[in-house]
């Protein structure tokens, strides 16, 4: 069986971890965004529900309405390649500054360690990185208003890759 025939070269890239794809950006002269950066990009200064706008409940854009299915790791890959969409796919999902698929296609890493607040400040859950944005299925999960206040994060190992998490590269205006 030949799954290569499907691929598309612009998807977004996937199974990677933290410092793979942190190296990445770093290579091209850019870095992850903060989970702060991330959120901001997506809900912009009038702190939207969705990207696009405060849409009314159950309306879904963009590759966001695929059926959440478990997969055994062996098929992973392909799971990829009949969800994902292309990295400029989907201009309805847009955010109004033109930003693609902040809900919906793949979580991305973020800079940002998970961590909590307690009494004591700040501690950190060492090796555990914030990952921003739901995946393609989020509009398929049980019983919950997917919005991107309510699916803010998950910390995962930085060692982590998988089938569903890539990333976006961010710069710095001097």
């Amino acid at each position: 069986e030949v799954i290569f025939q499907a691929v598309h070269f612009d998807l977004p890239v996937v199974e990677v971890g933290w410092r793979n794809a942190q190296s990445y950006a770093e290579w091209a002269g850019k870095r992850l965004p903060t989970f702060p950066e991330w959120m901001w990009a997506a809900r912009g200064p009038e702190a939207r529900t969705f990207p696009w706008a405060n849409a009314e409940p159950g309306v879904y854009r963009g590759n966001s309405r695929r059926e959440r299915t478990v997969v055994e790791s062996s098929r992973q890959f392909e799971a990829y390649l009949t969800s994902a969409s292309a990295v400029r796919s989907n201009p309805e999902a847009c955010t109004p500054s033109g930003l693609y698929h902040m809900l919906g296609n793949v979580s991305e890493w973020t800079e940002s360690i998970l961590g909590e607040n307690t009494p004591e400040g700040f501690r950190s859950q060492s090796g555990r990185r914030l990952v921003a944005g739901p995946a393609w299925d989020v509009a398929s999960r049980e019983g919950v208003q997917a919005t991107l206040a309510w699916f803010a994060h998950d910390g995962i190992e930085q060692t982590y890759a998988n089938h569903r998490t890539g990333f976006r590269c961010a710069r710095s205006i001097p």
